[in-house]
């Protein structure tokens, strides 16, 4: 029988290191169908996406991924916690067989070894004396509470990433098994230049005026004529955004540390613009990442995440992944969307969230380079191939 394996990711964009992982999967698992849950217009850094997501998933269903399934906001948003839980119980709703994730170790007794550390009732006796210190990140009080119990935490984001996977297949997807490969290539801060790039480093050189680097060439074309994300217009519009706000409105965001709304509204008032706020929203206390959430939940209103996504929506798909569908669809208690109609399904909550995406999708629209009225939101459907 087919295997199933699920990649969760964000393909912002799809690029040279991402199609490596696939044809890893082609080459190890010949058969397997690769259903992959990507973000969706917002991405986990607390930034608009490069391309809408449509355009994304079809670059990658173009480069041998089978299904292409939305993680909708705010999970695509979250920690690293919540962003792998939301994405692992989309997995194992799909049917996966696997979740195969870039790891740049790629060990998986060290892998284990901290998941399995991270849910002792001894990490969580360190982590609440550490976490005494209010000076220090969440992130540095984990690592300082693994250490003092003999375990080096994993320092570079895939690995990170990875532990948090296999907490969450521990949870509650145990009949998944973990399947990592090896990252190659630089790590996604890495700014250099050359056939595999990070992720960052792709969009940086394209916001410089110097086009797309490390695309496939089967996807090069189709991103190079797509209408992409105006970065100086998104940033603005959160910029501005927390101008208007009061700290605490800002504070009463989802995963804000009391105080931080303070923080974060003196640095937008100290700031002649968007650039400046963002080059100066660092913190001891919290990592830009986080930050960059916090501003992202202020201005989108996000102030509880329930435990578990309410629906996925397909995004793009070819005819193996259309017949998985089919053989699953039965079996799902997730709602899947392939048209804005099915959403007269979802029960009260799922239509709330859902409805809450699509502004996302419109808000989105008036954020490109060429923008659109929001209603074109509602003109994007399943892209079938």
């Amino acid at each position: 029988m087919a295997k199933t394996v699920a990649i969760i990711c964000e393909y912002n964009p799809f690029h040279m290191g991402h199609k490596h992982q696939v044809d890893e999967i082609r080459r190890t698992i010949p058969d397997a169908t690769i259903v992959a849950i990507m973000s969706g217009n917002v991405t986990q850094r607390g930034e608009f996406a490069i391309f809408d997501k449509y355009t994304r998933a079809k670059g990658a269903v173009l480069c041998g991924v089978n299904a292409v399934y939305e993680m909708p906001y705010p999970y695509s948003c979250a920690s690293a916690e919540v962003f792998a839980r939301a994405g692992v119980k989309i997995a194992n709703e799909l049917g996966a067989d696997y979740l195969c994730f870039g790891s740049e170790s790629a060990d998986m007794d060290s892998l284990w070894s901290v998941a399995n550390t991270i849910d002792s009732p001894e990490f969580e006796a360190e982590m609440s004396s550490v976490l005494k210190d209010k000076s220090i990140s969440y992130s540095v009080a984990r690592e300082e509470a693994l250490k003092r119990l003999g375990i080096d935490a994993p320092k570079l984001s895939n690995d990170i990433l990875g532990v948090e996977y296999l907490r969450a297949i521990s949870l509650f997807a145990p009949n998944i098994i973990p399947y990592p490969i090896k990252r190659v290539g630089d790590g996604y801060k890495s700014e250099n230049v050359g056939e595999i790039m990070s992720a960052g480093a792709i969009r940086k050189s394209f916001y410089s005026g110097n086009g797309l680097l490390s695309i496939p060439e089967g996807i090069k074309e189709l991103f190079e004529n797509e209408n992409a994300l105006d970065l100086a217009k998104s940033n603005d519009f959160l910029f501005r955004s927390i101008l208007m706000m009061k700290p605490t409105q800002i504070d009463e965001s989802y995963d804000t540390p009391s105080g931080c709304g303070y923080f974060v509204s003196e640095i937008a008032k100290k700031s002649s613009g968007a650039q400046e706020f963002f080059d100066s929203l660092t913190s001891k206390s919290y990592t830009s990442a986080r930050l960059r959430r916090i501003v992202m939940y202020a201005c989108t209103g996000i102030k509880t995440i329930d435990s578990i996504p309410s629906y996925t929506q397909l995004l793009a798909t070819d005819s193996r992944g259309r017949e998985h569908l089919k053989k699953i669809k039965k079996s799902m208690q997730l709602p899947i969307i392939t048209k804005h109609s099915d959403s007269k399904k979802l029960s009260e909550i799922g239509l709330e969230n859902y409805t809450f995406g699509k502004k996302i999708d419109e808000l989105y629209c008036t954020l490109i380079q060429k923008p659109t009225s929001a209603s074109e939101a509602y003109k994007k459907t399943t892209i079938v191939m």
